[in-house]
């Protein structure tokens, strides 16, 4: 592990000297950030709003359409078709990617560890497609079957599975997921499990606290 944080820092020394981001004045780095910013705004929107029966790869009648219900269009509807499409719902990881090179960016911190992040959502990407094809192949979403995984996710787990079987497959897959969250967190093995471990708390606390307070509401109505 060692031997790789000295390579990724050394790789991302090189990466950075290329592209000359150190040198890079204040308002060049704003204007990078104001740009990756908004990049993630709009595909994180065309995500969520996406409409599979105005695209022509869920819906044939798609193609006479000319307006689109997506808040970002029909260019915005497509983009998120295509992307749905190969990638499924691990495409909703890249509008996050962009707000964190965006973040990194800004703050100056973009020099230690642009390879190490890039490297740890590429891991991610190619984990968690094919995972989520194992776990859930399709999903119901808006009137269609979507492809949880996508046809990317689908293809790797199937290669994945007849040459590691089921459970060298999964082996991993979930090797690589972690293996990917601490790159991009840049955190230790033990601060990422007790992250995930306080996430989980709060989150099972949420959930008991919910119908309680639902409760309590229903009983104090006359």
């Amino acid at each position: 592990m060692a031997k790789f944080s000295q390579f990724a820092t050394a790789a991302s020394s090189r990466l950075v000297q290329v592209l000359n981001i150190d040198a890079r004045r204040q308002f060049e780095r704003d204007a990078a950030f104001i740009m990756l910013l908004g990049g993630s705004s709009f595909l994180m929107l065309a995500l969520v709003f996406f409409q599979p029966l105005e695209n022509w790869l869920y819906s044939s009648v798609s193609a006479t359409a000319i307006h689109s219900t997506n808040l970002t269009g029909p260019a915005g509807n497509s983009l998120a078709g295509a992307l749905l499409f190969y990638m499924g719902l691990s495409a909703f990881t890249l509008p996050v990617l962009l707000l964190q090179l965006a973040w990194q960016m800004r703050s100056g911190a973009l020099r230690q560890s642009i390879v190490p992040v890039l490297a740890g959502w590429l891991t991610l990407l190619i984990s968690l497609m094919p995972i989520l094809a194992l776990l859930q192949p399709t999903l119901p979403i808006r009137g269609i079957g979507l492809a949880s995984g996508g046809a990317l996710g689908a293809s790797l787990s199937t290669g994945l599975t007849e040459n590691a079987g089921s459970i060298g497959s999964y082996i991993i897959l979930w090797t690589a997921l972690v293996t990917s969250l601490i790159l991009i967190s840049r955190m230790e093995l033990a601060e990422l499990l007790s992250f995930l471990y306080r996430f989980k708390s709060r989150s099972r606390e949420r959930a008991i606290a919910s119908p309680t307070s639902a409760n309590a509401t229903i009983t104090d109505c006359p």
